[in-house]
């Protein structure tokens, strides 16, 4: 169970720092993603 939650934080760890190298010129948008999401 435990592993499984630390995979999944893992997992959308690496895909948010995906998305930040792709929208690396759009800091704005971001900024707004992780207020929304946090």
């Amino acid at each position: 169970m435990l592993f499984q939650m630390i995979q999944f934080c893992l997992i959308r760890a690496s895909i948010i720092s995906c998305i930040r190298k792709r929208l690396n010129k759009r800091k704005d948008t971001i900024s707004l993603v992780f207020h929304f999401y946090h």
